[in-house]
């Protein structure tokens, strides 16, 4: 039972991203065309060509650098006659000047797939940092409060809080509640021994 709902969900996640990306291309290609309607209508400027870079730049983002690069060549032989007669109007050399555009369009391509990678690991990296933080600074708190507490529990009958969150609005933006109490169990269980555990129980317990 379980095993048809995971399918069933995995099923609908995939029909949605396929929906999704097919909504992107379609994007894509209906800039293009626009583009391309914009260059007829007000020639082949500097201006009208750098709109080009918009279409290209969706595709590495949804889909990557492959596609960016299909892109590139569809947006290459689209471009082509306005280019060539845009080179005959102003005596320029037509040939370099289309393969120039080009290769400006492929080097776009590795641009913007540079771009994304390193939006694409900060944001992981911004998604980590509530684990690390609470890891390194909470767990190091913990256990200098707890030993001190374990040691002076003897002699002093006092009441005590565990553990606090003291980046309790960081973490909830990131990560769910209760799985930041587990994680804070999973911490005190691995770092200390098991005799200190049951001492601790035991004063807890009292």
């Amino acid at each position: 039972m379980e095993n048809s709902q995971y399918y069933s969900s995995s099923s609908q996640s995939s029909e949605k991203n396929n929906s999704i990306h097919t909504a992107w291309g379609m994007v894509i290609i209906f800039l293009i065309i626009f583009c391309l309607n914009i260059i007829n209508h007000y020639g082949n400027t500097v201006l009208t060509v750098l709109l080009l870079y918009i279409p290209i730049f969706i595709s590495v983002m949804v889909f990557g650098v492959k596609v960016g690069i299909a892109t590139v060549i569809f947006a290459g032989i689209s471009v082509k006659p306005f280019i060539m007669l845009y080179a005959m109007s102003n005596s320029t050399n037509a040939s370099s000047l289309y393969i120039t555009q080009i290769l400006m369009f492929f080097v776009s391509v590795g641009f913007f797939n540079i771009i994304i990678k390193y939006y694409k690991n900060f944001k992981e990296l911004v998604k980590a940092m509530p684990y690390q933080v609470t890891h390194t600074e909470n767990t190091n708190v913990l256990k200098f409060n707890l030993n001190n507490v374990i040691a002076a529990i003897k002699y002093i009958n006092i009441s005590f809080t565990i553990f606090e969150y003291k980046n309790l609005n960081f973490i909830n933006s990131n990560i769910n509640f209760i799985s930041g109490k587990k994680s804070y169990e999973l911490i005190i269980i691995n770092n200390y021994p098991e005799n200190k555990l049951k001492e601790l129980n035991e004063i807890i317990a009292s």
